[in-house]
């Protein structure tokens, strides 16, 4: 067993991510400078961290070189050994300072244990504030955990719409787990309050800091931008973000640039969405309202939609307004003036992911019914069941998206490298319609549109 086994005790599992592997090749990957008891110092165990990195960095010039911008990413391109005293020597610093001999064990990354509750892993969650596909994408990590066993198969309430920190009351009071907790002070929302984001985002690098955080739930694009830099180490899960590459959450769809970090990308959804909107309506005037910020030009798409728009040859009919204010009430009125404003000049209109989407959905539809405006969701299935005449389906995105953040979060706990993890993930086209919206706007879908459609929403008789 090499030294890169060892664990110090003191700090939690996700708190560093240095190599210190010191076995036959010092090959060991990074993050295993572990914790299992608060009985150390912190001073004394930052001097001991310090002073055992310098060692191995010294040891690495001489014995590696580095073949891969990661730094988890090495390889030995010598067959010489580091000298044993080496090892023997850190191991004997270890012991002393730990005072006791059994530091080693044997590694077995399914059964870590952190200095939580009950030995348990520790969760945080991060939110912008309320929005209904993070109450839908918490759902859906429920339901994955549950289906690999780390979470006890129990029924999970049904939330729906805008809810502050969705399931987080219910996991720390109900949900059953004997490998995790989801401590209700470890969850957070900035309520889409930019002055109040500053401080709450404080607040969470504070707690990441502090040692008792094994990983962190960023949900949407707020948080994945507060979370995603070096102002701590601790693993984080981005999901629910339009584009996290636009957003600078992370460089590309194979690498996020940070060890800690990992999100969910499907860069070209939106772009497929709009051309298969426009095939099947064909229109020459695409309507659009949105918040003109550089969130609110992510969270729209804008930038695809003038994209497809110059490839396909349409107009975009603009109107803007502020989306994410804790001022509901003027928010609404505001999107509905501009829905009236665009309808009378588009012959289509795509819905966009907005906080007053799913306030004010029931005033957007009667506005897009009389004007005879077809319309698609780039949100999913869930507002055609509401009066929107296309969408993508969601239902098994949902299920897809769950069972993939899920299998990341076990992964990231059971010691893999954020970084490491596959970050692309597209979303089905299954396409869904409601033909009671269809029938309002004297729509006729193409031949062979129902044929091929997921979900067919329709109360009234065909």
């Amino acid at each position: 067993m090499g030294l890169g086994d060892c664990r110090i005790r003191g700090l939690p599992k996700s708190q560093f991510y240095t190599s210190l592997s010191l076995s036959s090749k010092l090959t060991s990957p990074a993050g295993k400078l572990h914790a299992i008891t608060p009985g150390l110092k912190k001073e004394i165990v930052s001097a001991l961290i310090f002073f055992c990195n310098s060692v191995t960095i010294a040891v690495r010039n001489k014995y590696i070189k580095f073949e891969s911008k990661k730094p988890t990413m090495m390889r030995t391109t010598s067959n010489r050994r580091p000298p044993a005293w080496i090892g023997i020597f850190l191991g004997t610093l270890i012991f002393f300072f730990t005072g006791t001999g059994s530091v080693c064990a044997e590694t077995d990354n399914s059964s870590h244990q952190t200095s939580g509750k009950a030995g348990k892993f520790q969760i945080a969650y991060y939110e912008g504030g309320h929005y209904s596909d993070y109450t839908d994408c918490m759902r859906a990590i429920i339901h994955g955990l549950i289906h690999y066993g780390w979470i006890e198969k129990t029924p999970v309430p049904l939330l729906k719409g805008n809810v502050d920190k969705p399931y987080w009351q219910w996991l720390s009071s109900q949900a059953k787990s004997s490998r995790l907790s989801f401590a209700m002070e470890n969850a957070f929302s900035a309520g889409w309050s930019e002055d109040r984001r500053k401080q709450v985002k404080q607040t969470v690098l504070d707690l990441l800091n502090s040692g008792n955080i094994d990983l962190v739930i960023a949900m949407g694009t707020w948080a994945g931008q507060d979370l995603s830099n070096l102002s701590h180490h601790v693993p984080t899960l981005v999901t629910s973000t339009s584009n996290p590459i636009q957003a600078g959450i992370i460089q590309s769809t194979q690498d996020s640039g940070i060890d800690h970090v990992t999100a969910r990308v499907d860069s070209k959804r939106y772009i497929r969405q709009i051309r298969m909107f426009h095939r099947i309506v064909g229109f020459k005037n695409l309507g659009v309202i949105y918040e003109d910020s550089d969130d609110g030009r992510l969270y729209s798409a804008i930038n695809e939609l003038e994209m497809v728009a110059q490839e396909r040859h349409f107009n975009i009919i603009r109107c803007t307004f502020i989306d994410s204010t804790p001022d509901r009430e003027t928010s609404g009125r505001e999107c509905i003036a501009c829905m009236k404003q665009v309808a009378k000049k588009a012959d289509a209109f795509y819905v966009t992911a907005m906080l007053a989407l799913d306030e004010q959905i029931d005033q957007m539809v009667g506005v897009l019914n009389k004007n005879k405006i077809p319309s698609f969701s780039m949100v999913g299935s869930k507002y055609v069941e509401k009066g929107i005449l296309l969408s993508i389906s969601t239902d098994e995105g949902y299920r897809a998206q769950g069972l993939y953040d899920a299998k990341k979060m076990i992964d990231i706990l059971k010691g893999a490298t954020p970084r490491d993890l596959n970050q692309e993930l597209p979303d089905p086209l299954d396409l869904v319609i409601n033909m009671d919206t269809a029938r309002a706007i004297e729509f006729q879908p193409p031949a062979g549109i129902l044929r091929i459609s997921k979900k067919i929403y329709a109360n009234s008789p065909q």
